[in-house]
C-alpha cells in the first residue's frame, strides 16, 4: 500500500487511490446486530455517523493491506483503547469487497507496530454501519488495525483535520514489529471496535450461608451488566439477575460439604474473583454417645446443629442419664441449625 498524492490517477470508482489505506481498515465486520450495547462499551476509533464515502484503496491486483487510524480529532474518536478489556464486536461503514479482519496492534514507538490479536474474516453485506462480533483481549493503550482481501476492496473515509492514518502495503504478520507509513491525511477511516471492560468484585452481600444453596447473594463491583456465569467454587449459581452495571445477584448451589470457597463472576471480556469468600456452613452432627445431656447439647451447638427431642428410657433422667442413641447418626451433614434426637439410659 502506498501514500496519495495530488496527481493520482483514479481508482475503478473514479475517485483518488486515497482509498488504498482505507479498504485495510474494514477489517471484515459480518453483518449483524450490534453487540449489546450498554453504558460499560467503550468505542475504539471513529464514531461512524456524519459523511463516510466509499473509496478503495488499489488496484485489483494488490496483495492484502493493514490500515489503521493514527490520529482522530478529540470530537470524532480516540485511536487508542482508555481500558484493558475485551473487543466483542466492530464496525465497518460504507464497506464494500472484502472479507476483512479486525487486528488488535501494540505501537512499539514512533510508527512501528506489533499485531498481537487478528479477528474471524467478514465482509460487510451493506454500505451501512456493519457490525461483526469477535472476542479479542486488548489492553489499555493498545489500537486497532483493518486488514482487506484485494485491492478493489472498499472502506468508508471522512475528511478530517485531526486526522491521520497509516498504513502497511502488505497485511502486517502476527507478533512481527513492522513499520507503517504516513497516508493521504487529513482522514480517518471508518472503522472502529466496542471494548467491553473486564469486571471487578468488590463486595458480597451474605458471607454465609447453608450447604443446602438457595441463598441469595449480592454481588459487588463494575462492569457485571452482561455477566454470563456467576461460581461459587467451581459450582455455577443457581440462578443469576442483574440489578445494574454495579450490582448482580445469585443463588447459591448447594454444597457437599462446609468451608470456605471463593466467589467469581465471568462476563465476555474476562473472570473476577471476590477478595473476601463465602462460606457454606452446615450441622455436621457430632457422636453423642455416652455423653450426658448438658455435655451433648454443647456439642451440638458447637457443630452449628440443635437438641430435637429427648427420650427417656428406662428409670434414666435428664440430669443423670446419658445418650444411648441419637438420631441422625453422627456425621451426617445437614443444614445449619437442623435437631439431633437422642435417647438417654
Amino acid at each position: 500500500m502506498r501514500a496519495v498524492v495530488e496527481g493520482d490517477a483514479e481508482g475503478p470508482t473514479g475517485r483518488p487511490w486515497i482509498a488504498i489505506v482505507i479498504a485495510v481498515l474494514v477489517i471484515g465486520l459480518a453483518a449483524g446486530p450490534a453487540p449489546i450495547a450498554t453504558a460499560a462499551v467503550v468505542t475504539v476509533g471513529p464514531q461512524l455517523t456524519g459523511g463516510f464515502s466509499p473509496e478503495n484503496y488499489g488496484e485489483p491486483d494488490d496483495p492484502p493491506a493493514t490500515v489503521l487510524n493514527a490520529k482522530l480529532s478529540p470530537g470524532l474518536g480516540t485511536v487508542a483503547s482508555p481500558i484493558s478489556g475485551t473487543v466483542v464486536g466492530w464496525s465497518v461503514v460504507q464497506a464494500a469487497g472484502g472479507p476483512f479482519k479486525l487486528r488488535i496492534v501494540q505501537p512499539n514507538g514512533g510508527t512501528s507496530v506489533t499485531a498481537v490479536g487478528t479477528s474471524a474474516p467478514a465482509a460487510p453485506a451493506s454500505r451501512g454501519i456493519q457490525t461483526f462480533p469477535t472476542s479479542l483481549p486488548i489492553k489499555a493503550g493498545q489500537t486497532i488495525a483493518l486488514d482487506n482481501s484485494r485491492g478493489s476492496d472498499e472502506i468508508g473515509l471522512l475528511m478530517d483535520p485531526g486526522a491521520e492514518y497509516e498504513f502497511s502495503e502488505t497485511a502486517i504478520t502476527e507478533g512481527v514489529p513492522t513499520t507503517l507509513e504516513p497516508g493521504f491525511n487529513p482522514i480517518a477511516l471508518g472503522f472502529n471496535a466496542q471494548v467491553l471492560p473486564a469486571p471487578t468484585v468488590t463486595a458480597l452481600s451474605s458471607k454465609s450461608g447453608s450447604i443446602k444453596g438457595g441463598a441469595q447473594v449480592t454481588i459487588s463491583g463494575t462492569d457485571l451488566s452482561r455477566a454470563t456465569a456467576v461460581t461459587f467454587g467451581a459450582a455455577p449459581a443457581t440462578s443469576i439477575a442483574v440489578v445494574s452495571e454495579s450490582q448482580i445477584t445469585a443463588a447459591t448451589p448447594a454444597a457437599k460439604k462446609a468451608g470456605a470457597i471463593p466467589v467469581s463472576v465471568t462476563t465476555p471480556a474476562g473472570t473476577a474473583t471476590a477478595a473476601e469468600q463465602f462460606t457454606y456452613e452446615a450441622c455436621k452432627v457430632p457422636k453423642l454417645a455416652g455423653k450426658k445431656l448438658a455435655k451433648a447439647k454443647r456439642r451440638l451447638k458447637k457443630a452449628h446443629c440443635r437438641l430435637g427431642g429427648v427420650k427417656l428410657l428406662g428409670d434414666a433422667d435428664r440430669k443423670t442419664g446419658k445418650v444411648s442413641k441419637q438420631s441422625p447418626k453422627a456425621g451426617k451433614l445437614l443444614a445449619p441449625g437442623s435437631k439431633v434426637r437422642v435417647k438417654l439410659r
